[in-house]
């Protein structure tokens, strides 16, 4: 098992629609994993998502990008996601990578609750957030870079 509700290794030209997971200790995680030079995958669509992490886990992300190789995630839209996380340590959005990056992404109608951080930006350019945000942790981190 993967530790994800979905693990979607060089996604490229895809959409994805209409999903709900529940209770799960990470989300969805879109990843380049192609080592050749200038590989990007990415042209990808995700419409009507709702991912709950686990009640009282321990860290856990709800949507992760990442590019740990020379590939960059490119060209994503997001459409009406919404994230809910009870536990503590959780992050609701990661975008990292290593030599890669995650780039040109657009995120829209995004409702995000309860996490102890809203967005990390480790690796990631020209990226266009709209939230809805509805918080109720006390204090908690609304954008993180590392």
């Amino acid at each position: 098992h993967s530790g994800w509700g979905i693990n979607f290794g060089n996604p490229f030209r895809s959409v994805i629609e209409n999903i709900e997971m529940n209770q799960v200790k990470n989300g969805m995680k879109l990843e380049a994993l192609d080592t050749s030079t200038n590989y990007n995958p990415g042209d990808l669509t995700v419409n009507r998502m709702f991912i709950e992490l686990q009640s009282g886990a321990t860290s856990g992300v709800g949507i992760h990008l990442s590019s740990p190789s020379t590939g960059d995630m490119n060209q994503m839209t997001f459409n009406m996601v919404e994230l809910i996380g009870t536990g503590t340590g959780q992050t609701a959005i990661l975008l990292d990578g290593a030599s890669g990056s995650n780039n040109h992404t657009n995120w829209t109608g995004i409702n995000v609750e309860e996490f102890d951080v809203i967005l990390d930006i480790v690796k990631g350019r020209n990226n266009y957030f709209d939230f809805n945000i509805s918080v109720t942790n006390p204090f908690p981190s609304l954008l993180q870079q590392t």
